[in-house]
């Protein structure tokens, strides 16, 4: 359940920092990076519902108190930097660790009820990824 764990963890952080960047965008880019960020954060809050009610209840696991995991975002969130394209570089690392949690996940846990969920989640991951690449270029 540690993946578990740091998967709820990690998306939560990308959500934040997601919002930070939309408050904080600023300069020529602005209204596109508003919006992009936007649209990255659109969906996060289902993910993170979906974790919890498909994945740790339907393990018959507890679902972690909202304290312990927000402890474990505070200290994951990168700090903002006055160069959004380095926010961008931050969040698109997060996006990569949390498709590399899901990969661990995929392979400990062969069902393929697990697999359809966390499939969406990389589709959607992977979309989001995609776009902050066309945002700053290849990293």
């Amino acid at each position: 359940m540690k993946d578990l764990f740091n998967l709820l963890k990690v998306i939560y952080a990308i959500r934040f920092y997601t919002k930070d960047i939309h408050y904080k965008a600023i300069g020529e880019n602005f209204w596109a990076d508003h919006l992009m960020a936007d649209r990255i954060y659109d969906g996060l809050d289902d993910f993170i519902d979906d974790i919890n009610e498909n994945l740790y209840m339907g393990f018959e696991e507890d679902t972690p108190y909202s304290k312990d995991v927000l402890e474990a975002v505070i200290k994951s969130i990168p700090e903002l930097d006055d160069d959004m394209n380095r926010n961008w570089e931050s969040l698109y690392g997060m996006i990569v660790a949390a498709l590399e949690i899901i990969n661990n996940i995929e392979k400990e846990y062969e069902m393929p009820q697990i697999n359809s969920l966390l499939d969406s989640l990389v589709n959607d991951l992977q979309k989001k990824k995609g776009l902050i690449w066309r945002r700053i270029g290849v990293i």
